[in-house]
């Protein structure tokens, strides 16, 4: 996996741990006693669903697309665990969007809330999960460039 490739993941696990503190403060506002506060949490939740949905077609991305480094570079084994990864967050976001869909507005919220700050729990490990295959997947591409390298210089 070249240096910019590599980046580029960093820089997209980077903007989704800044968009998670974004979403806890929503979150926060609406687990509110306070009415106005509620509605205002629940107005900033709504506005924040695209960004949902745009995590979910992240995972995606990342399980179908045949340029995924995930996919070129780590053994079955460790893409299986990042598949079931995924699912796991496929099927709380899908949760979290439906609970987001039955709250109206000033009535305590406290299924959405709970959802919502599971789902970001589940994200933050997750990113940290994929740091950990990013490192395996550079050093595997490390492995097979040297071997290249090896390859075409012998053929010399």
């Amino acid at each position: 996996m070249d240096l910019r490739t590599r980046r580029h993941f960093h820089d997209e696990h980077a903007e989704i741990l800044r968009f998670l503190e974004d979403w806890e403060k929503g979150l926060d506002m609406a687990a509110s006693e306070d009415p106005e506060k509620r509605c205002q949490g629940l107005r900033r939740l709504r506005d924040m669903r695209e960004r949902v949905n745009g995590i979910q077609e992240h995972c995606c991305e990342e399980e179908q697309s045949t340029e995924s480094a995930f996919r070129l570079y780590l053994d079955d084994e460790m893409f299986e665990q990042l598949r079931n990864e995924h699912d796991v967050l496929e099927q709380i976001s899908n949760d979290y969007l439906e609970e987001l869909e039955k709250v109206t507005a000033p009535p305590p919220a406290e299924r959405l809330v709970a959802v919502g700050r599971r789902l970001v729990e589940q994200l933050r490990r997750h990113v940290a999960f994929e740091e950990k295959l990013l490192e395996q997947v550079h050093q595997s591409a490390e492995a097979v460039e040297k071997v290249m390298l090896r390859y075409t210089q012998a053929a010399e």
